[in-house]
């Protein structure tokens, strides 16, 4: 997949614009998102019916409560590190007056 992106990505430099490249961006990335909730929450209906089905329900509780959490925090450290990486680079890219 990784190749095949690759690929893409030179042929949207060599024959589109910007406006295009950046679109084709931002689709790829919420499709890379929507897969990694996808693998997340087969392991995690995986965990929680299997403790269901040994009749603890606080068990399954807790997974999904965790899975929460450290989902809501893993994406706040990406949106923490873009920050800051898209503020040192505009910084960067700044002009001397």
């Amino acid at each position: 997949m990784g190749l095949f992106q690759f690929g893409t990505y030179s042929l949207l430099i060599r024959f589109t614009d910007a406006k295009v490249i950046g679109l084709w961006v931002l689709v790829n990335s919420l499709l890379s998102m929507a897969r990694i909730a996808d693998f997340w929450s087969r392991g995690l209906s995986s965990f929680a019916g299997q403790a269901r089905g040994r009749g603890s329900p606080e068990d399954a509780h807790a997974y999904v409560v965790t899975a929460i959490a450290s989902a809501g925090m893993a994406y706040l450290v990406a949106a923490v590190a873009a920050y800051l990486t898209l503020m040192a680079a505009n910084l960067a890219l700044r002009l001397p007056e």
